[in-house]
C-alpha cells in the first residue's frame, strides 16, 4: 500500500519534470549556419571567362535541414541536430560557396543560370560530387570529392576529372566543426582554381590534409 501510494505521489512530479524539459528544448533557438567563408578576397581585372558549377551532388545521409554529426570517425552513424541547421539546402550551400571562391579566385563571371553570357562567354563548367561530407564532432571535418571542370569555347583546352580527399582538424563544438568545413570547402575551391588557371596554390596550413586520389584528361 505504501509503495503504491508513493508511486501516485510521484507521478505528478515525473510529469513535471518532463513539461520543463520539453519545454527547455522547445524554447532553446535554432542556430542556423552557412558554409560561405567571412574573407573572400577578390582577384582585380577584367574577367576573361566565366564560372558555372552546375551540379553538385552530396550523399542522401547528410543532405538534410539539419547538421548530420558523426560521433568518431570509425562511425556508420549520423546523428541530426535539429537545433543547428544550414541557412539552405545543403547542396545550395556548396554550391554557392564553390561559385564565390572560384568567381573570387580566378577573377571570373559567375554565371550560373545565365544562359545568355554563355553563348558568347568562355565557360568553364563544374560539376561536383561528394562521396563523404562529414563533420565528425570535437575530431574533424573530411571531404572526399570526385570533380570535373569542362571548358566551353576555350581553344585547345581539355576537360579533367579528379577526386581529392581533404581533411581539416576541428576544434570542440559545432561552431568550429562549421569552420573546418568551410575551410575544406575553400581548400577544395583552391585546388579546382589550380587546376583552370594552372597557378592557384593550395592553402592548407600545417594541420589540414590534401590528398589528390588520381585525375585524367576528359
Amino acid at each position: 500500500m505504501m509503495k503504491s501510494s508513493l508511486s501516485a505521489a510521484l507521478r505528478p512530479l515525473t510529469l513535471v519534470a518532463l513539461t520543463a524539459v520539453l519545454g527547455a528544448c522547445a524554447s532553446a533557438p535554432t542556430q542556423y549556419y552557412t558554409l560561405a567563408a567571412s574573407d573572400n578576397p577578390t582577384v582585380q581585372g577584367a574577367a576573361r571567362f566565366g564560372i558555372n558549377v552546375h551540379d553538385v551532388t552530396v550523399p542522401d545521409a547528410v543532405d538534410k535541414a539539419q547538421l548530420m554529426i558523426r560521433q568518431s570517425g570509425d562511425s556508420s552513424a549520423v546523428v541530426p541536430l535539429n537545433g543547428s541547421r544550414w541557412a539552405g539546402s545543403l547542396q545550395d550551400e556548396i554550391q554557392k560557396t564553390l561559385s564565390a571562391n572560384l568567381v573570387s579566385r580566378l577573377g571570373a563571371i559567375n554565371i550560373q543560370g545565365i544562359t545568355g553570357n554563355e553563348q558568347k562567354l568562355p565557360v568553364w563548367l563544374v560539376q561536383t560530387t561528394f562521396h563523404r561530407f562529414d563533420m565528425i564532432l570535437n575530431k574533424a571535418a573530411v571531404l572526399d570529392a570526385t570533380w570535373r571542370v569542362n571548358p566551353v569555347r576555350m581553344g585547345s583546352r581539355s576537360a579533367r576529372v579528379c577526386q581529392t580527399r581533404i581533411q581539416v582538424p576541428a576544434a570542440g563544438g559545432v561552431d568550429a566543426l562549421v569552420k573546418s568545413q568551410s575551410q575544406a570547402i575553400s581548400l577544395l575551391s583552391d585546388v579546382i582554381a589550380g587546376a583552370i588557371d594552372g597557378h592557384t596554390q593550395v592553402q592548407a596550413g600545417n594541420v589540414a590534409q590534401v590528398q589528390s586520389l588520381g585525375c585524367h584528361s576528359g
